[in-house]
């Protein structure tokens, strides 16, 4: 049989229009829908390297500002005073460094059985304030590692601030643990600092799950859980991207990083839903107008056949 032998289908000429023009709009109308879900997901990486960059750097500074709680807690805990040790001499020298840095409310000396011996908003000898979370404080003497606490809301100082401590090591035993008191607003604004596009967020996090700074919402939601999910993120020192819904109910797309030496961690986070909406507006409008030039086409290619069949 040859190829003389076989017929085409009898169908007539509106119908060849209608596929040529098919044949020639879907698949320019595929290619824009795919590349367009392409760009979303470029889009969707660029977002995450910057999120991680943000988290990185503000991880960095607070780093950086514990730091100097400690190193000034770790030159009282070395100094003669402290190993002799001579108590109302080491009361007199933290009193004068928490005066020479602003920012750093007292300094305070817990004994091993967690009993506070003095601070320096009050004269030596005089009673010394009820330890929050003692646990800490235990864990600082048994580890011999300095800490940094979670949120403790202060009815002395009026304020939301955090426990910097440091052991006073001597003959290779812990006796001593020093705790100085920083204020959260200190970290508060390490995050603002860094000036984060208006509808990021900024958090710093405690390990167990509460929260100790924000950049928005700070006073809503400091010293409170963070929402199931981080907790969770948080509990196992999880690093890297993550994808849900914040205490807000909005999806957001953010990156958590180690606040490297302590159990504090931080994450930035951006609504994910504005970058979904922008790319499904995108298709949209590709249908839209794909639609509209297809009809175009039909409208045309009919308009053709009727004047074809018209002149045959």
């Amino acid at each position: 049989m040859g190829f003389k032998n076989i017929r085409l289908p009898s169908i007539g000429i509106r119908v060849w229009l209608l596929l040529l023009v098919l044949t020639t709009l879907l698949p320019f109308l595929a290619f824009s829908a795919y590349s367009i879900y392409r760009l979303g997901q470029d889009q969707t990486k660029i977002q995450e390297q910057e999120l991680m960059h943000h988290a990185q750097a503000a991880a960095l500074s607070v780093a950086k500002r514990l730091e100097v709680s400690q190193n000034i807690l770790g030159l009282l805990a070395s100094s003669e005073e402290a190993q002799r040790p001579n108590l109302p001499a080491l009361h007199a020298l933290a009193k004068k460094l928490t005066q020479l840095t602003p920012g750093n409310i007292s300094i305070a000396l817990i004994d091993a059985n967690l009993n506070m011996v003095f601070i320096t908003s009050q004269p030596y000898g005089a009673p010394g304030f009820k330890i929050h979370h003692p646990e800490e404080a235990r864990a600082v003497l048994q580890t011999q590692k300095s800490s940094a606490s979670a949120p403790i809301y202060s009815p002395i100082w009026k304020q939301w601030v955090v426990a910097v401590k440091v052991p006073i090591v001597r003959n290779g035993v812990a006796q001593y643990v020093l705790r100085m008191v920083v204020p959260i607003d200190e970290f508060r604004q390490i995050l603002k600092d860094f000036n984060l596009p208006q509808d990021w967020n900024a958090g710093l996090f405690h390990h167990s799950g509460q929260i100790i700074a924000r950049t928005s919402d700070h006073d809503q939601f400091v010293g409170q859980p963070a929402v199931h999910f981080m907790v969770k993120l948080l509990l196992e020192r999880h690093e890297g991207a993550f994808e849900n819904r914040n205490l807000k109910g909005e999806m957001v797309r953010g990156f958590l990083v180690q606040v490297q030496g302590w159990d504090w961690m931080l994450g930035v986070a951006a609504p994910s839903q504005k970058l979904s909406d922008a790319v499904f507006d995108a298709l949209i409008h590709v249908v839209l107008v794909g639609l509209f030039f297809t009809l175009l086409a039909l409208s045309l290619s009919f308009s053709l056949a009727h004047y074809l069949s018209h002149t045959r």
